[in-house]
């Protein structure tokens, strides 16, 4: 798991999980628009059986660097779950809205269905990270359990 040395926005990475039912965002600054949830929802880790809470969901928008360009990034109905470590995009909800995703040498490509990348994530480990602007990888550090 990773987590940050530092607090700030620029420390929360984001990651591609083919695992995530939805796509899930840290930062409640990087929502649009926001709808709270009057009361918190619950979401499940499905290989650890524990819990983290949803606050509220909405749309949110990025900056990220696919082949030296830079593209805003747009998800709808994104989860907030201020209690995670690292914002996750979920490979199914990608694959849904027609994209495709490749498995390409140290990483993934997302692409249109034509051929134009949307999105890219590079292979740290077992972790596909997203080079997104607004973010950074410095002050991270691995920890195992």
């Amino acid at each position: 798991m990773f987590q940050s040395n530092t607090n700030t926005l620029h420390s929360v990475i984001t990651l591609i999980n083919s695992g995530a039912s939805d796509h899930y965002f840290v930062n409640k600054s990087l929502f649009i628009s926001y709808i709270l949830y009057n009361s918190s929802k619950i979401g499940l880790f499905t290989d650890k059986g524990s819990t983290f809470n949803i606050s509220g969901k909405g749309p949110v928008q990025f900056l990220i660097e696919v082949n030296r360009i830079k593209q805003k990034i747009i998800f709808n109905n994104v989860l907030h779950t201020p209690s995670l470590c690292s914002n996750l995009i979920s490979i199914s909800k990608l694959i849904s809205k027609g994209v495709h995703v490749k498995f390409a040498g140290e990483g993934i490509i997302i692409t249109t269905l034509e051929n134009h990348p949307i999105m890219s994530a590079v292979c740290f480990g077992q972790l596909y990270i997203v080079n997104m602007l607004n973010s950074s990888l410095s002050g991270l550090t691995v920890q195992s359990k």
